[in-house]
């Protein structure tokens, strides 16, 4: 900590001491095999995770049971077997990095595959 203070300076420690302590992202689907393989690039959103009305029809997805409501659009979550893992996320601002893959051809639409999500707006410890 001393050698640290003297090489950064008084002003630089206070900085780095300051600095708000960052935890890792949550992560969903980011270290699935069939994750990774897809070939869509991953990017990132930020918006608030809300949930959906799902229909019972056979064309409904089941594993789309939140969505992402950002400035612009909603989209759809794919959040099959992770259901309980999203729950803290639910109505909070946060942070998503993932795949947005259409699925159109399947007779669906754009769903956003999680890879990690962070809350946002939140003091970590």
């Amino acid at each position: 900590m001393v050698l640290i203070m003297l090489i950064m300076g008084p002003a630089g420690f206070e900085k780095m001491a300051a600095q708000e302590i960052r935890t890792p992202m949550t992560q969903i689907f980011a270290d699935q095999k069939w994750y990774c393989d897809h070939p869509i690039k991953e990017r990132s959103w930020e918006g608030i995770v809300t949930r959906r009305v799902i229909g019972l029809g056979p064309a409904d997805r089941m594993a789309l049971t939140l969505a992402l409501k950002t400035v612009e659009e909603e989209i759809p979550l794919y959040t099959a077997g992770v259901e309980e893992k999203l729950e803290p996320f639910v109505d909070k601002q946060v942070k998503v990095i993932g795949k947005l893959v259409d699925l159109e051809n399947e007779g669906f639409g754009p769903e956003i595959w999680i890879g990690a999500i962070d809350l946002l707006n939140v003091e970590k410890p």
